[in-house]
């Protein structure tokens, strides 16, 4: 936002100030004639409107840096200021928006990592949708994470003889594929991100390890940005088994319980 218009704001020229803080180009994979019109219509109806401040807040998976800076450019010979912004989608599947301060700030919030396809709960990406929706979140993303540290000792749990008749073969399969994710679910061109989902310090078994270097003056994001390829490095032993899987048992269900509490709160908060 330029200095201008605020302090015209600042000086009194306008006596209310008015904000859209969730605004769609909604421009995603449209043709440039489209583009045009669909811009043009955006710029008539923010005019009519005399909004001050307006919060491009596309979609993480279509483009918003592409909608923000239309949308800029749209509004350009307007009084009207374009906050950059995101509306993200949590593992959860609840929407949450982001505000940056600037151009810069919203480029760097550019990579994209599906976690756990396959985890055996209820975040899995691959698990919830359909075969076609998942290509797609695919196609929009940087990584896939094919190796989660949380699924270690459970598979070492399910594993043992005396267990393995008893775990259902569902369950086992996804666990297996946490660890290690298929092929058919890694999509095409996407780095690989191998992760401990750690939530205790000593949790954290397997990293991602690579061989290729950070050449200056290129910056660890833009390194990121190439969509590296890590493998799992094991950087410590596994913790004691039945004790580590009772204290992340208990931090699953409180997790669970905070997550059913902000759920409600946000429905509450519509009424």
């Amino acid at each position: 936002m330029g200095k201008g218009k605020f302090y015209k704001r600042e000086l009194g020229r306008f006596n209310l100030l008015k904000f859209d803080l969730h605004y769609h180009a909604n421009i995603f994979r449209l043709s440039p004639d489209k583009i045009r019109t669909r811009m043009e219509q955006h710029k008539q109806s923010i005019q009519k409107s005399e909004i001050d401040f307006i919060a491009s807040t596309e979609h993480a998976y279509k483009d918003p840096l592409t909608a923000y800076l239309y949308l800029k450019e749209a509004v350009n010979d307007l009084e009207t200021a374009v906050i950059p912004g995101i509306e993200a989608l949590t593992k959860e599947g609840i929407d949450i928006i982001f505000l940056y301060t600037d151009e810069e700030s919203l480029r760097l919030a550019g990579l994209m990592i599906v976690p756990h396809p396959r985890t055996p709960g209820h975040t899995g990406a691959a698990n919830k949708l359909s075969e076609k929706d998942y290509q797609t979140l695919l196609s929009q993303a940087d990584y896939v994470e094919i190796h989660n540290g949380a699924s270690v000792l459970l598979r070492q749990l399910f594993q043992k003889k005396y267990l393995r008749p008893l775990v259902p073969s569902v369950l086992r399969k996804k666990v297996e594929d946490t660890f290690e994710l298929p092929e058919k679910y890694r999509g095409v061109n996407l780095g690989w991100a191998v992760s401990s989902d750690a939530h205790y310090p000593k949790d954290q078994v397997y990293v991602g390890g690579t061989h290729f270097d950070i050449t200056a003056p290129e910056t660890y994001f833009e390194f990121l940005k190439r969509r590296i390829r890590f493998e799992p490095h094991q950087v410590s032993s596994s913790p004691s088994m039945i004790p580590t899987l009772l204290k992340n048992g208990l931090c699953v269900f409180l997790e669970a319980l905070l997550k059913k509490h902000y759920k409600l709160f946000l429905q509450s908060s519509k009424l």
